[in-house]
């Protein structure tokens, strides 16, 4: 049987949009689509790296691992498996399974990162978030490009890709979740339905959501003016704003800093964020981000870190880099330092509340070191450099150094 050659000529114009080059990686489950993306991106001469994500949670893990690897194997590309430990528990699963496994990219060198989505997953996507009320941003489903993320195989059906898998000969595996939780029934009862009601409800599903991307873009744009320098939302241009805008800030706050791997958010969510009338005030979000109001300044913060030790490391927002293993951790409760409540030392130095938190305290034999506060000098000691790269909704901080 030939393979159809419409499909490749169709993704090699998707790769020209996107500005598909090299270094390139692609990551395959074991599916069809990402087995097919595979192929085809080594049929129009691409050279990616295949990434297989082992979860480690069912029992056909490894047999779908020695698969891709075979895969990768036959066609000459590179292949790099990256083992997940993640607890079997069941509550959340999907969702930590999720940010597990986009986490293990953002650890992958430099390069675009290419992923298996097709037309059928976009429209299962953007019935999934009509149901809980997304606007036009959360409409526009999956989009092509996100920063290092690009999914080329958007305009082709799942039975396109199957068709091609057959003809050529490619072996893929089936996830038994596809049948399982709302995502399942969607594709296996909901869309079916739907395109026997109306046939190409997916293709007009997939249009529509093309359609609202590039409303949602617009819109976007137009509300950029409502963030600060240093990447927060201004409440007071938030407050002016019309709920249009105030809903594309506060989304992109909060999407840009939680990165592509975080559980999406929910309707209530964004409800609930335009409510942060405080100083203080407190949204907790999926995956442990909260979103808090910084005096007249929104930002999207990750969970408090937990204690750390190295030379070299990030301990939350923080990096470290010192001649000789040290410890950061973050301040206590009641902790004084030179005879003074340290909490209140933050204040004074100008570090608002909702950072103090995020602010480290470097220990090492038995000496302690509060970047900003405290410095020791010793000829003897351990040089130490902390300092808070700039990111999204947050401000850079130092670099600050001492001797302990």
């Amino acid at each position: 049987m030939s393979v159809p050659t419409d499909l490749l000529e169709r993704l090699a114009g998707s790769c020209a949009a996107l500005s598909l080059g090299e270094p390139l990686f692609v990551a395959v489950s074991g599916g069809v689509d990402s087995t097919v993306l595979a192929w085809a991106l080594h049929q129009l001469g691409f050279r990616p790296t295949v990434v297989h994500v082992h979860h480690g949670l069912r029992a056909a893990s490894d047999e779908e691992a020695r698969q891709v690897e075979a895969l990768a194997e036959t066609l000459g590309l590179p292949f790099r498996l990256i083992r997940l430990s993640l607890e079997p528990d069941p509550a959340g699963l999907a969702a930590r399974a999720r940010a597990a496994r986009y986490a293990a990219f953002e650890a992958l060198p430099p390069g675009d990162i290419a992923l298996g989505h097709h037309l059928d997953d976009q429209a299962e996507t953007v019935l999934d978030r009509l149901a809980r009320g997304a606007g036009a941003r959360g409409l526009g489903g999956m989009r092509a490009r996100r920063g290092r993320y690009v999914r080329p195989l958007l305009f082709a059906r799942r039975a396109e890709l199957e068709a091609v898998a057959r003809a050529a000969g490619l072996c893929w595996a089936e996830d038994p979740s596809n049948h399982t939780r709302s995502r399942g029934a969607l594709r296996h009862q909901v869309l079916p339905a739907l395109e026997a009601i109306r046939a190409g409800a997916a293709l007009g599903l997939a249009r529509s959501a093309a359609l609202l991307a590039e409303d949602d873009a617009l819109l976007s744009s137009l509300a950029e003016p409502l963030f600060t320098e240093d990447g927060g939302v201004s409440c007071a241009k938030l407050n002016a704003a019309p709920p249009p805008l105030q809903r594309r800030a506060l989304l992109r706050l909060m999407e840009s800093a939680r990165g592509e791997g975080a559980p999406e958010l929910s309707a209530r969510h964004l409800d609930a964020a335009l409510l942060l009338h405080h100083p203080g005030a407190v949204l907790t979000l999926p995956g442990g981000y909260a979103l808090v109001r910084d005096d007249d300044t929104l930002r999207c913060l990750p969970p408090a870190p937990s204690p750390a030790e190295g030379a070299v490391f990030t301990w939350g927002l923080w990096r470290v880099e010192a001649d000789a293993p040290v410890r950061a951790r973050s301040p206590e409760p009641g902790e004084q330092l030179g005879g003074q409540d340290l909490t209140e030392r933050l204040r004074a130095a100008g570090i608002s509340q909702i950072f103090r938190r995020y602010h480290p305290v470097i220990e090492r034999g038995g000496q302690r070191w509060v970047p900003g506060l405290s410095l020791s000098s010793s000829s003897r000691g351990v040089r130490v450099r902390c300092e808070r790269p700039a990111g999204p909704s947050v401000p850079g901080g130092g670099p600050f150094e001492a001797t302990i």
